[in-house]
C-alpha cells in the first residue's frame, strides 16, 4: 500500500510496515509477454481464460483493443512464426452480500446445478463451500447483517464460472459496477471497521483509503487514521 509521505508521517505510520496492494487498472490494448511469465500475469490481476494459436501479428489483429496479456507459450509446428498463446483476462471483483440481502440464494443455486454447503464459522458469519459438476469449487465467507469482499485471486477459469453464476443468482455483486461518486470520504464512520466495508466496495480501496486518511488527517482525526491504515492492512 502506497500512502503520501505527508500522510504516514502524521499517523506515525513508517513506509517499511505498509503493504504493497496493487490494484488493476484497465488497458486499451493487448500486450505480450515472454514464455514462462503467466505468474506476473496472475500478479497483475489477469487470470487464464483461454488458448489461442497464431502468428503475433494475428493475435495483435484479434485482440486489438482489448485489455488483455497474451503469455507467449510452444511454438507451432504446423505454422512457421506461430505459438500457442495463453489470454490472460481481468479478474473481476466481487462482494459477498449480507444474509438479509440474499433470502433464497440456495434453492437457486441448487437448480442451477451447484451444490453449496456451509461451514460454521464465527457467530455472525457462515463459510460456504460451493462446487459444480466438475468438483471445481469456491471458498467463501457470508456475513449476517454486512457485505464482505471476496478474494478471487488464484481463481481459474471454471471458478470465475461458478462466480458469475452467484452473481447472477444474488449472492454475489460485482464491485466493477460500484460508483465511486457515491462513496463521501468526509463521511462520519463509527469505527475503523465500517470505513473499510465502504472502502472495500469501491472501484479503487487503495484511492478510497487514501482519501479518508487525508479528509481524518486534515482534521485533526490522525489516531483515527492510524487505526484505519492498520485494519486496512489486516483485511
Amino acid at each position: 500500500m502506497h500512502l503520501p509521505l505527508r500522510v504516514m508521517h502524521a499517523v506515525g505510520v513508517s513506509p517499511d510496515n505498509t503493504m504493497n496492494t496493487m490494484t488493476h487498472q484497465p488497458n486499451k490494448t493487448c500486450r505480450f509477454f515472454e514464455f514462462g511469465t503467466a505468474p506476473q500475469a496472475g500478479a497483475l490481476g489477469y487470470y487464464l481464460a483461454k488458448t489461442e494459436c497464431g502468428t503475433e501479428q494475428e493475435m495483435q489483429e484479434k485482440f486489438a483493443d482489448q485489455d488483455v496479456i497474451l503469455v507467449c507459450g510452444a511454438s507451432l509446428a504446423w505454422q512457421p512464426g506461430g505459438f500457442e498463446y495463453a489470454v490472460f483476462v481481468p479478474a473481476p471483483r466481487y462482494r459477498v452480500l449480507g444474509l438479509h440481502k440474499t433470502i433464497g440464494w440456495y434453492q437457486k443455486a441448487i437448480d442451477a446445478g451447484l451444490w453449496p454447503r456451509g461451514d460454521k464459522g464465527q457467530l455472525s458469519e457462515c463459510i460456504w463451500i460451493i462446487q459444480d459438476a466438475k468438483v471445481n469449487r469456491i471458498t467463501l465467507t457470508q456475513h449476517k447483517l454486512r457485505d464482505l469482499p471476496l478474494d478471487t485471486s488464484g481463481f481459474d477459469a471454471s471458478q470465475h464460472a461458478i462466480a458469475a453464476e452467484l452473481a447472477r443468482l444474488g449472492l454475489l455483486e460485482r464491485i466493477d459496477a460500484v460508483s465511486q461518486q457515491e462513496f463521501d470520504p468526509s463521511a462520519s464512520f463509527e469505527n475503523p471497521r465500517q470505513a473499510i466495508d465502504q472502502i472495500l466496495q469501491q472501484p479503487d480501496p487503495h484511492q478510497a483509503l487514501m482519501a479518508v486518511v487525508e479528509t481524518n488527517v486534515r482534521a485533526g482525526e490522525t489516531g483515527f487514521a492510524s487505526e484505519l491504515i492498520a485494519e486496512y492492512g489486516r483485511t
